[in-house]
């Protein structure tokens, strides 16, 4: 298997030298920046195979075992992992034939239909010069130290071959206190007992979370006793764990999971200085449970079991609309969570704030906390004690940002500006380019995508997306006693916009 006799992070930082980089950054005597970076970046994937061709096929993966899944990267949809390969070979919870079809199309100078989160970006920056440019995820992640540092080896492995990846995320089981609006059976149990009790949402183009199509297309969780996929994983993580840059547990929420201390337990007992690890949270689980993990990676960290640690949290909006659209939070838990965490450990914690269209009002508020809490924490030895990521939300669609009329798309506009003024300026104390720039690349495709509805085709499918969320909220506040008018009363006229295209349309049966 590629990747077996790799050396560690010196050599990985020699590799990087080569390639224009050092500590992971553009060195200083290029006097690149960040875009200059990335736009090199771009220029290199070209020579591997041509406009598609990304790294995180080869090098990243999430791994469903709660479900027997996979995708590189997170944005595609998920595919099945064989049951009966990994039993003799269980590398292939990673490498599925499925995938090696996928890695041949890119060396082919294909772009595959699934990677169409970047394509969308891409295609909507084509005529950009670098200055104006918003670069794809394919391009970010590929330039990531823990990608880019091995291109040489995924050219000798070609399709073919197995490797071993760099970034793994996995999450064990579906057990969750949340049923966030744009979630699943597959990754929330709460989602999984709603759609038990009353059947899935029945909208005009989609059966939303209907067991049947969840069941062909991502499948539903399994229970972690007797779990195939998770006996796999515990034969293939000692070995590959070796060879790992970045490894990461999610979920459901983890921190239900016996398998998460499970992990702890082992990296505690066989430390890898090299490894960074994460893990995710909602950060609503009780403050004991937070605080017992701050004790636990905290020892992590000062007896160098691993190399460092990024603690992941979900949010994109302020308040009761964070909660209406992250159902199960309570958001004064989450923000002291995410305080202490912040506050009494060397971990890196980022907010991954995948922006949807009932985001948009309380956005600015949101991000005054964040920066308070960044103000707060930053000091010369640490820069960046919380970072913003920036995912836009595709799926559902009807809850997507280009559903959204134009004007619903100032308030965010607003929050953007107010951030750029708060920019870092090499002092740590602020908002950095990334964030902002990630977040001016989610606005921008929300604009050419509510322009795009503008055509004859866009109004019809526009009206079928907007009268699905009418239908959608109406019902959302039926089954979980909310009420979308009184929290979110801005979005009033909006509303009726969506319930005159629902007077259109008959649910599907």
């Amino acid at each position: 298997m590629i990747g077996k006799n790799k050396s560690k992070r010196d050599k990985l930082a020699d590799k990087l030298q080569t390639l224009g980089y050092q500590n992971g950054k553009a060195k200083s005597d290029t006097k690149e920046t960040y875009k200059d970076t990335m736009q090199r970046v771009e220029d290199n994937l070209e020579t591997m195979g041509g406009p598609g061709f990304c790294l995180a096929k080869w090098l990243q993966v999430t791994i469903h075992l709660a479900n027997g899944t996979n995708h590189s990267c997170h944005h595609p949809r998920v595919h099945d992992i064989d049951p009966e390969e990994i039993k003799t070979n269980p590398s292939a919870l990673h490498n599925t034939a499925y995938k090696k079809q996928l890695r041949k199309e890119m060396l082919e100078g294909e772009r595959p239909v699934e990677c169409d989160y970047c394509w969308r970006v891409e295609d909507a920056n084509k005529d950009a010069t670098v200055e104006e440019k918003n670069f794809s995820d394919r391009i970010v992640k590929s330039a990531s130290p823990w990608a880019m540092s091995r291109i040489e080896e995924v050219k000798k492995a070609g399709w073919k071959e197995d490797i071993t990846p760099s970034y793994v995320e996995v999450d064990f089981e579906n057990t969750c206190n949340f049923k966030c609006a744009y979630c699943s059976p597959s990754y929330s149990s709460q989602w999984q007992k709603e759609i038990r009790d009353h059947g899935p949402y029945v909208l005009p183009y989609i059966r939303f979370n209907d067991p049947a199509h969840i069941d062909e297309h991502s499948k539903l969780p399994i229970k972690p006793e007797g779990n195939p996929y998770i006996e796999a994983f515990w034969k293939w993580f000692p070995e590959a764990s070796k060879e790992m840059t970045d490894f990461r547990v999610t979920g459901g929420e983890p921190f239900l999971s016996k398998n998460t201390f499970k992990v702890l337990d082992y990296l505690e007992e066989n430390p890898n200085k090299e490894l960074n690890f994460a893990i995710n949270s909602n950060f609503g689980v009780d403050a004991d449970v937070i605080d017992n993990f701050i004790e636990r990676i905290n020892k992590l960290q000062h007896d160098r079991c691993i190399r460092s640690c990024t603690v992941y949290t979900s949010n994109e909006a302020h308040g009761k609309q964070a909660e209406y659209i992250r159902y199960g939070m309570e958001y004064e838990l989450w923000e002291r969570n995410l305080r202490e965490m912040v506050e009494q450990t060397r971990a890196k914690v980022v907010i991954m704030s995948t922006i949807n269209n009932l985001s948009f009002s309380s956005y600015q508020t949101f991000l005054e906390v964040v920066l308070d809490i960044k103000l707060k924490n930053t000091t010369r030895a640490r820069q960046l004690p919380l970072a913003l990521d920036f995912p836009y939300l595709r799926h559902p669609e009807f809850l997507s940002g280009w559903v959204a009329t134009p004007d619903m798309l100032v308030p965010m506009k607003n929050a953007l500006k107010w951030a750029q003024e708060k920019h870092e300026t090499g002092n740590g104390m602020g908002f950095y380019v990334f964030e902002t720039e990630r977040m001016n690349r989610a606005i921008k495709l929300f604009d050419s995508k509510i322009a795009e509805a503008d055509t004859d085709e866009g109004k019809s499918k526009r009206d079928t997306l907007r009268a699905s969320f009418y239908q959608f909220v109406n019902e959302y506040d039926r089954r979980r006693k909310t009420n979308f008018l009184q929290t979110f009363p801005e979005y009033s006229e909006f509303y009726d916009l969506c319930k005159q295209s629902s007077n259109n349309f008959i649910a599907v049966g």
